[in-house]
Order: structure tokens, then sequence, then C-alpha cells
């Protein structure tokens, strides 16, 4: 709140000593709005567009006015490069009309040529990078998350130049990591040392410990589950780390299903219910909202209900079911886990050699190789292997 006020003040000076002062007035208009200042910021807009008719003042009052389709129409990409704030001004409109993610990029791409030391453009390029690699339609999925894993490196590394808060670039490096399967990479990103490279306030970030505990999970490292859980925060978050470690630590199973009650009380959101209800099928917890889960028309059931076939050890039976489904991502890689706990490796193969070509990502063929290598069929991993 300060910080903005101050800002705004800085604004209000520098137009009563600047030609340009209806954009100051304007800037200074955007800075008391973020504070909550409304009836002053509507004074000070009102005064800039009465100083100036400039498309940038415009921009700005309508950005204000939160009319994006607006900001788009008095601002087009080549007029906002001209100006770092504009940039950003421009991006509002691209982000609140749901412009596709290649004019996105397109446009961070510009605005990073521009302005090459920008650490936030390069988060912002990350962000939209890892967002088009999860569409269905993307041709680019894995060397959008290198890209978008390089980008935010090097806004974290300038952002350490200058002793600026790097977390929100660990954030996006994480993220991205993740999505790659590079698990002890985010531990490392995300953790303090000795365990990792993190400065205090990136491994303080909760959604970079949320990354870690994920990452830890998917590793099947227990130790740095231990950690995390006892740094985050009480409540939805904390209940479901818990939950994972005793799931991973063979817990009591009244143990573990109380630890899933308290789970699910935290559940607040449909996002939480969904990571409660998958989270707890893998052990084989009696769920709580069968109705509402059921209901769903995503591919949510179908997960649950292999996994808590797998969790009683009836994997032909997750297999069958998978095998019966709208195959996705997520249903591929349970059918995966499935068909590798049977034995059936030739099979667990294919079914990721086809999920590299269907969903455009190399990472299921290094999950391939991986299951090769560790079945003792290591002539077929390195053949595989060389293919990539």
């Amino acid at each position: 709140y300060s910080v903005h006020l101050g800002a705004s003040r800085l604004f209000e000076l520098a137009a009563d000593r600047s030609p340009d002062r209806g954009y100051f007035y304007a800037r200074a208009a955007v800075e008391l709005g973020t504070a909550g200042e409304a009836d002053r910021s509507a004074e000070l807009i009102a005064r800039a567009t009465s100083l100036s008719a400039s498309m940038a003042v415009k921009a700005i009052a309508v950005a204000l006015a939160e009319d994006p389709r607006a900001v788009l129409a008095i601002l087009p990409a080549d007029e906002a490069l001209n100006d770092p704030y504009l940039v950003a001004v421009h991006l509002y409109g691209l982000r609140a009309t749901s412009a596709s993610t290649d004019l996105t990029i397109a446009f961070l791409t510009a605005a990073l040529e521009r302005y090459r030391d920008s650490p936030g453009l390069m988060i912002e390029l990350a962000w939209t990078y890892l967002q088009r690699s999860q569409e269905p339609s993307t041709t680019s999925r894995t060397a959008d998350r290198n890209t978008a894993l390089e980008l935010a490196l090097k806004a974290r590394r300038l952002r350490r130049e200058w002793r600026a808060d790097a977390s929100d670039a660990t954030r996006v490096a994480c993220q991205a990591a993740l999505v790659l399967g590079a698990y002890d990479r985010v531990i490392q990103m995300g953790m303090e040392p000795p365990e990792g490279e993190a400065l205090a306030d990136e491994a303080a970030n909760l959604e970079v410990r949320l990354s870690v505990a994920q990452a830890a999970l998917a590793a099947g490292n227990v130790d740095v589950l231990r950690t995390v859980v006892d740094l985050v925060p009480e409540g939805f978050h904390r209940a479901i780390i818990h939950a994972e470690v005793l799931l991973n630590t063979d817990a009591d199973p009244t143990v573990l299903a109380s630890a899933y009650d308290a789970v699910w009380a935290e559940a607040t959101t449909e996002e939480e219910r969904v990571l409660y209800w998958l989270s707890a099928a893998a052990g084989g917890i009696a769920l709580h909202g069968i109705d509402e889960l059921q209901a769903r028309t995503d591919d949510v059931p179908v997960l649950v209900n292999a996994q808590l076939h797998m969790a009683r050890g009836e994997h032909d039976a997750a297999i069958t079911l998978l095998r019966g489904s709208r195959r996705t991502e997520h249903t591929t890689r349970l059918l995966v886990g499935a068909l590798n706990r049977v034995g059936d490796i030739d099979a667990a193969v294919g079914e990721l050699k086809t999920a590299a070509t269907r969903f455009n990502d190399t990472s299921h063929l290094v999950r391939a190789v991986e299951i090769l290598g560790s079945n003792d069929r290591r002539r077929d991993a390195a053949a595989l292997a060389s293919a990539l």
C-alpha cells in the first residue's frame, strides 16, 4: 500500500514538472487504484485525459476502466513496444481477452528484444510458454518447457545480481522443471543449502515449496517431503503433504485415513477436492464426496477408480478400465504404471511411444528408456535413447 502511494506521489511530482503532464497523472492514477484509493485515482485519470489525448493516456484510462478490448484497439503492439510500461498495458489487454498464446509469445518476444535485461518480461514469457505447452494442439511441448526453464533461470540470475527478490523467477523455473519431469532439479532450485541452491526468500515462497513437495513425491524422496511439510503454513496444502508422507511410509491404515479426513476438511475449492480424491485413492482410502466425483465429465473419475483398483492390488482391473477410457496424458501415465507393475514392459513402452507422438512430448520416450533400463533391457533402452 505505502509503496504504491509513494509511487503515485512521485508521478504527480513528475507531472508538475513535465510537459507530458497527462501521462504522468495517468501513471499516478494507476498506482492509486492499485492501492485501493479509487476516488483519488478517478480524479487523477480525469485530469490526465483532460490534459492529453495521447494514445498512451487513453490506453491507461481504458485499462483502469477494465476494458481490455478497448486497450488493444487504442494501443497497437508496435506502439506499445516504445514504452516499457505500455508493454505491460498491452499485455493486460492480451491476457484479459484470452488472446492466443502464439500472439502473446510473439509480442513478449518482441518486447524482450527491445528490453533485453527485463526479468519481468522473461518471467511473463516463461509463463506463456508453459501455458502453450499444456494446450492439446501444441506442436512444441518439450521445447516450450525447456525455453520456459531457460528464461526463468536467466530472470533469477538478473534478480539476484540486482539483489532483488527472485522468488517469482524461481517459482516458474520449478514449474517448468516439474512438468519436464526433472524432479531432482526442482528440489535443487527450490530448497536452501545444503539440499539445494535457493536463497531464503526463494525457498520461502509457498508455490516454490509446493513444487518441491510435488517433485519429492514423484521422486519418492520422503526425507524432502518431511522437511517441506514443516515449512508449509497450516491449511489444505500442509494437510495433504502430511498425508502423502504417511502414504509413502507405510503408516497405520487408521492413522492414514484420519490424515485424509483432515485433508477433506481443509478442501474448500474444486481443485483441492480433486487433489484429495487423486491422492487418497492412491492409498485405497474410502473417499468423501463420491457423488460430486462421479458427476464429473473429465478424466478424474477414471483416474480415481483406477488408482483404487491399484491400491487393492487389482492391476488387471485398472488396466482394463484405463484402456477403455478416453486417453489423456494422465490416464496414459497411470496405465503405464499399471502395466509396469504386472511386468508387461513391452506394452508399457508401446503406450509411451504412442503418447510421445499423440501428445508431441518426448518426455514419454525418456520414461520408456527408464523403464527398459530398470528391467535389464539395456540394449533396447540404448536403441531408444539414441533415437531421441
